[in-house]
């Protein structure tokens, strides 16, 4: 087993936090990783399954490391996984029906079927039903 084998947290920064929120919360249906209700961070975290959580914070946050060298643009790649191909469909549909930009639906990949899709910040995020 590798040292590094468990991702517990992903975060993603933004210049329109609540926004963004807003997005994974009332779009995609997340849930908050634990009630929140002043937090001094000024993050916020969904529950993401098997002990992740996913959370959004302000651009501004990143101030805390100004004095670090680290890549100011992070593109990002978030997936969500699909059981089976019912529910592959139903996510796509749904993200047509709340009029999320698709980029690519359904489309055949070596690993599986993917549904390519954008947040209101511009990450593509992608839903993968994996072959097998």
């Amino acid at each position: 087993m590798s040292l590094f084998s468990r991702i517990s947290f992903v975060n993603l920064y933004s210049n329109d936090q609540q926004r963004l929120v807003s997005f994974y919360r009332d779009v995609l249906g997340m849930g908050p990783a634990e009630p929140i209700e002043d937090n001094d961070d000024h993050w916020f975290g969904f529950s993401a399954g098997s002990g992740l959580t996913f959370a959004i914070e302000p651009m501004t946050n990143r101030a805390n490391y100004a004095n670090v060298e680290y890549r100011k643009e992070n593109p990002v790649l978030i997936q969500f996984a699909a059981e089976n191909r019912a529910q592959f469909d139903a996510m796509t549909a749904h993200l047509k029906e709340q009029g999320v930009p698709i980029v690519n639906e359904a489309k055949e990949m070596s690993y599986g079927t993917i549904t390519n899709f954008l947040d209101p910040d511009g990450n593509l995020l992608e839903i993968l039903l994996s072959k097998g």
